[in-house]
């Protein structure tokens, strides 16, 4: 009996889908699979990450090739978007055998330790997903809120709570320069410092209220930007302010954004590496979630699938 490759394609899909990105699925899928890729709409499968993987997966299923040649390219591809993490490679070995694919067991001396890793992987995915919806509930009940002043407030911590639950290391706030300057927050990501202003007003942030950042900015060291964070966005002078300035130093974040992320549709790290690229490559300093979205789904591989 054949394999059941879209058995395996809905389960790597889900084990997946919060490690890597559209991208990064293309450049593997083409670089181990070397299949043309065509689409497999399943509507039951939210993700899009999750569903270029089925995509991908149900391709090389109807590929001729030997049994063992499609067993060794899907569990490299496989493999290689895991990042070679050892418990996720073991929950993607057990997918593999679970839809008939023959791969052997790893010879272990306690022959738990398998099972006691994917558990305990399991268990650190459920907690992440627990802590995430408990963040989106709490950002939901500061939306609803009466209490304006309290909930500008409340947004410096759920960010700082945030970027804890993706082990980005945050800073509360703090004052220096002898308590002249106060520091909303700042956090340390891939060897650069952020300090952050965050703003839940009525009305939209203008360039006053990103004077300040500036400031704070030029005046830190040169490994050094600036993130604001304004849940109501900004008039429409700040972005052509800050593409006239020479140092593009600040990032901005608005409130669908951070929903968003917390909402899971979209990872921490997915969106500041693509607003930090944008910055640094077009000068742009805001690039919304909904158009990061939008590129992963605008991929070469795709298109070229249909060509």
């Amino acid at each position: 009996m054949p394999p059941n490759i879209r058995l395996l394609a809905v389960e790597s899909g889900d084990l997946l889908k919060y490690e890597t990105v559209l991208k990064e699925i293309e450049r593997y899928g083409n670089a181990v699979l070397g299949i043309r890729v065509d689409s497999f709409p399943v509507e039951s499968i939210s993700s899009a990450r999750a569903r270029r993987i089925y995509d991908w997966l149900c391709s090389v299923g109807r590929e001729e090739m030997a049994p063992a040649v499609r067993t060794e390219r899907v569990r490299l591809f496989l493999h290689q978007l895991a990042h070679n993490k050892a418990d996720l490679c073991a929950q993607l070995d057990d997918a593999l055998r679970r839809a008939g694919f023959e791969v052997a067991r790893p010879a272990v001396s306690d022959s738990g330790a398998e099972e006691r890793r994917v558990e305990q992987e399991r268990a650190r995915r459920r907690e992440f997903e627990r802590q995430r919806e408990g963040l989106l509930t709490r950002f939901d009940q500061m939306a609803t809120s009466a209490d304006r002043q309290r909930r500008g407030y409340e947004l410096q911590t759920l960010l700082a709570d945030l970027l804890a639950l993706y082990e980005v290391r945050p800073t509360k706030s703090f004052t220096r320069n002898d308590g002249a300057e106060q520091i909303d927050g700042a956090f340390d990501y891939k060897g650069w410092f952020y300090l952050v202003e965050c703003r839940w007003r009525q009305t939209p942030a203008d360039g006053r209220d990103l004077d300040g950042l500036l400031g704070q900015v030029n005046r830190s060291g040169r490994q050094t930007m600036g993130l604001f964070l304004s849940m109501e966005g900004w008039t429409q002078n700040v972005v052509p302010v800050l593409k006239q300035n020479p140092d593009k130093t600040i990032v901005l974040v608005d409130g669908m954004d951070l929903r968003t992320v917390l909402s899971g549709e979209l990872t921490l790290p997915a969106l500041l590496d693509a607003k930090v690229s944008r910055l640094n490559l077009a000068g742009e300093p805001f690039l919304s979630a909904v158009e990061i979205l939008r590129e992963q789904e605008r991929t070469p591989g795709r298109a070229a699938g249909r060509g």
